[in-house]
């Protein structure tokens, strides 16, 4: 039984040797075996790469969700998971919003953000990160304010646009006619009521900087 064991993997790690190899030779970085496993493990139970109730050490990254509750003291989210979670606000709680300083006035029911519990207790938040629902991809039909794209994943998405929507490419500011079939761009804004279309607040146009290059598959 020994023997078997012991050449099933000396024949298990002639195979990934040899992929490894072949990836290598052709120019793709892959990981070790021993490496992926880590990585698979330490992500097991933690959909999408949300940590849920109690994942982490004090201050680390804790659960993201939905704000379905908040007050000038305290903040209760949905995780993923399903969970309700409520961490307590005070005077040392740092608050932001798409990487800008923001407040606890600007959090609201409905939001998605992040939340980091505090060093010193796990039921206050140190800080909350507001995450501004955003999609990325290339322009596949306009139909009037209706733009659909084609994400990274192959999926098509749509996006509604209204007078307010604002326009951006290259740094400068633009207009709705500067999208076209076959351009890739960035919408922010928030999720429709219908729960598949982003209301879009702001386009940009081109891709964000330091997304281009290989493994940016978004070819027209």
């Amino acid at each position: 039984m020994t023997r078997k064991n012991t050449f099933s993997s000396a024949r298990r790690l002639g195979a990934t040797a040899a992929i490894t190899a072949g990836l290598v030779a052709g120019g793709v970085t892959v990981a070790s075996a021993a490496s992926t496993q880590g990585t698979a493990q330490s992500t097991a139970g933690a959909p999408g790469g949300f940590h849920g109730p109690g994942d982490g050490p004090h201050g680390a990254p804790g659960p993201g969700g939905t704000i379905t509750a908040v007050s000038s003291s305290s903040i209760t989210i949905s995780t993923l998971r399903g969970s309700s979670v409520t961490y307590a606000i005070d005077s040392t709680t740092k608050v932001s919003k798409d990487r800008a300083t923001a407040s606890v006035a600007d959090l609201a029911a409905g939001e998605s953000v992040r939340i980091s519990p505090s060093s010193t207790s796990s039921t206050t938040a140190a800080s909350i990160d507001i995450e501004v629902p955003h999609l990325l991809g290339t322009v596949t039909g306009i139909d009037g304010a209706t733009i659909t794209i084609r994400d990274q994943d192959g999926f098509w998405r749509t996006i509604s646009t209204n007078g307010s929507t604002t326009y951006s490419k290259s740094g400068a500011t633009t207009t709705a006619s500067s999208v076209t079939v076959g351009e890739v761009i960035v919408a922010e804004g928030s999720v429709d009521a219908n729960h598949t279309t982003l209301d879009a607040a702001s386009v940009m146009i081109g891709l964000p900087s330091g997304a281009d290059g290989p493994g940016a598959p978004l070819g027209r």
